[in-house]
This record gives structure tokens, sequence and C-alpha cells, in this order.
């Protein structure tokens, strides 16, 4: 029978050529869901900025029912909003440039499809999140070395203190009691403002071709991670803490998920272990976390939505980036964007303090934007 699905037949072709036909073959690829956001609904925010007594005035524009994590970055509190009108994609270029001399920042939250559609000028491409994996193709030795000095001194110290351990188990009881037990309630105490929950249903889909890596102290499950090997990759596809407990968290207990779940996949002759995403901040605690371990940052080419960022008015904004710095994707690279202080020049910023902090492997680059100019420094450079 002869094939009439030309997405078949693109799957098959040398990479270089699904590059370059990528543009023409995405609509095919994406969902009516996607289609039906071409529609975008238009707002003005203003409120106090972080870090600034200042009102600052948002442009936000979103094809989103949520209001996007990156607006609670922006805003002490939350923001007065006032809707301006719905429109569709075509007319953004026109809105944007109306407004750009009123507001301090523009934001537009859209799917996948509309980057390859709506191309702006000054607009930083923000993946809403990215993915962070270690290399563990190599020695266990080589692997402990890889992790940081803070890591191997209190982390690993924790768990030989509490005497962590790890079952792995991959019945249905077990799933309810980690989804139950451990997966909601973290989410829900750890997220409460943006806490996105998956159905025990969609859960049970990861369990059929994965397992679950339960830590155990005293004789007590404390924590746990859905699991599952893929292309000798090992992936943390959820995490849980029992009963969302902190006094776990600060025990060590996700130290030993992470610790056994290396050594988990370096048992199984696992190439990777991905530990999957985290928000497109270097302050972020969640990718902070994952860095400690050597994790490498990169950007998940499934990933479904993306920012657009336009700073109108840099010197307003600097507070609220200044200890942000953003990720985006320039020509397929990671590179992260840093605000200073509106009276300081970027020339003569000490890079190096903001190496010490927010450099990650997988960002090439940092730009960053001071009072009078933009100054870029690769990563290779300051190795």
């Amino acid at each position: 029978m002869i094939n009439l699905n030309p997405i078949s037949y693109y799957r098959n072709l040398p990479r270089r050529v699904k590059e370059f036909l990528e543009p023409l073959v995405l609509p095919l690829k994406v969902s009516y869901k996607n289609w039906r956001e071409i529609r975008f609904n238009i707002y003005i925010l203003s409120g106090k900025g972080k870090g600034t007594e200042a009102t600052l005035k948002t442009l936000y524009i979103t094809s989103s029912e949520k209001t996007s994590y990156f607006i609670r970055r922006v805003y002490e509190n939350a923001a007065t909003s006032v809707f301006i009108k719905s429109t569709c994609f075509w007319n953004l270029n026109r809105i944007i440039n109306e407004y750009s001399s009123e507001v301090d920042l523009t934001l537009i939250d859209m799917n996948r499809l509309i980057p390859y559609f709506l191309k702006l000028k000054n607009a930083f491409l923000v993946p809403s999140f990215v993915r962070q994996k270690l290399d563990i193709n190599k020695s266990k030795e080589e692997i402990i070395a890889g992790f940081r000095k803070n890591t191997r001194a209190v982390d690993l110290r924790r768990i030989r203190k509490f005497k962590y351990s790890y079952d792995i188990r991959s019945d249905l009881d077990s799933l309810k009691f980690f989804y139950e037990k451990m997966h909601v309630p973290y989410i829900q105490k750890r997220y409460p403002e943006e806490a996105s929950i998956d159905s025990f249903n969609d859960i049970k889909k990861i369990l059929q071709h994965g397992e679950i890596l339960f830590i155990k102290s005293d004789g007590m499950y404390v924590a746990a991670a859905l699991c599952k090997k893929e292309k000798e990759c090992y992936y943390f596809c959820r995490l849980g803490v029992f009963d969302g407990n902190e006094d776990f968290v600060k025990k060590g207990a996700l130290s030993a998920l992470y610790y056994f779940g290396i050594i988990k996949a370096k048992d199984e002759n696992m190439k990777t272990i991905d530990f999957g995403h985290s928000r497109p901040l270097l302050s972020d605690g969640v990718l902070h976390y994952k860095r400690k371990w050597g994790a490498l940052v990169y950007n998940d080419t499934a990933l479904n939505r993306f920012f657009y960022l336009i700073l109108n008015k840099p010197q307003n904004i600097s507070a609220v980036f200044i200890k942000q710095p953003f990720v985006y994707i320039d020509k397929k690279e990671l590179k992260a964007v840093m605000l200073l202080d509106g009276h300081i020049k970027a020339e003569d910023f000490d890079i190096n303090n903001l190496f010490d902090e927010f450099s990650s492997p997988g960002i090439a680059a940092f730009k960053v934007i001071g009072c009078e100019k933009e100054v870029e420094y690769s990563l290779v450079d300051h190795a």
C-alpha cells in the first residue's frame, strides 16, 4: 500500500535536509489546538517591579488561558491588568509598535508555531522551559569529581549521615503511593500558584516503560522519582517527597534521589541522565540545584510554548533582571541576558562575578546590557 503521509517520508530524510524543510513541514505536524491559538489577548499590566519601588508597565500578549509564570518574576505582587483587545497574530507587529513607547517590557506567550511566522526585531526568543542532562559515559570517580565542591562536601555527607538507600518498584500499588503521597503534595506545596499536575492515568502511561526509584531512610520511603530508560538515557520524569514535607528535603532526601539516580543509571550502562525541565532563569532554584550535579542546560526541541521578550526600556527594568539572567535561543545556541543597574556601563562590569554565580554548562555566552551599550561574552573564551 502506498504511504500518503508526507511526515513519514520527512522523518527518514538526512538531518540537514530536515532542518532546511522544517519551517514548511511544521504546520503539518502541529495539532489543531496549536492552530486554534492564532488569536491573542492583549493586556497592559502595571505594578511594582521586583527589586524596585518603581511602577512597571508590560504589554502582555498571550494565546494561553493561564497567566505566564514569567509575569510573577517581573512583579512583586499581582499586577493590575487592563484588557485591550483580542486579535490574530498577523496584527501583532503593528500593536507592538503602537505601544512600544508606553511600556517598559513586552512579553508574548505563544505556542511553537507562531515564531515561524512572527519575526520580531530586538526580541529575545525565550523557551518556556529548558532541560538539563548529565553525561555519565565515564567512570563513577570522574562523575563524582564533576559535582560542584559544595555538593561533594555537603550533599554526599548528608546521604551518609542519614544512611539513605534506594529501592526500585514498578507495580501499580507503588505508583499509587508515589502519586498520592509524594508527587501531588510535593508539587502543590512547592508551586502553590503554578501547580500543573498530571492525572494518574497519564502517570500510569510513563510507568509502562519505566520504574519508580524510591529513597529510603529509617525504613521509610521519603522521596521518589518516576523514571524511564530510552536510547541509553535515564529520564527523571516526575519527582515527589513524602507529604511534600520540607524537612525531608532539608535532610538531603532529594540529594539522595539525584545521587542514587545517577548511580542507578550508570549501573544500567546508560550514557546520560536527564533531570527534566527547569525554568529558563539562571537564578531559578531548580536549575541551580541540577547544575550543582554537573548537569548541562540544553534546548528541548519538543517544547510547545515560547516567549518573545522585548526590553522596551532596559534602564527601567534593570532591577528586575539584575539577579535574574534569562536564557534565550540564538541560532540554536542557548545564551543568557543580564541587565545591569541603569548607571553601570557594560564594559566596566566585572564579568567574572557573573560567571561565578550564574555560568552553567550549555550556556554559550552572556549578553550584558548596561546603560549605554551591550556586550556579549563567550563562555568558551572565559572557560
